[in-house]
């Protein structure tokens, strides 16, 4: 099973890319 942090940790990852695209 993937470890939740590893999610958690990619999502923030999406969120910064967004943030500077925006």
């Amino acid at each position: 099973a993937k470890p939740i942090w590893d999610e958690c940790i990619e999502s923030i990852q999406l969120w910064e890319l967004s943030s500077v695209n925006i």
